[in-house]
């Protein structure tokens, strides 16, 4: 049972933006990455915990 609704975090959201438009330092993509694979970790951990 999941109380509230997960939201994708604001830095990813603007990360990902950016990535479409320009091309990010090694740094700030380092960490888009991190960002992505953390979101869609807990993505799917909800999903474990949602099935039966």
């Amino acid at each position: 049972m999941i109380l509230k609704i997960r939201y994708e975090p604001e830095e990813l959201t603007l990360l990902r933006f950016l990535h479409g438009r320009m091309r990010l330092s090694t740094k700030d993509y380092s960490h888009f990455l991190n960002l992505e694979k953390g979101f869609s970790g807990k993505k799917e951990f909800d999903e474990l915990l949602e099935s039966p």
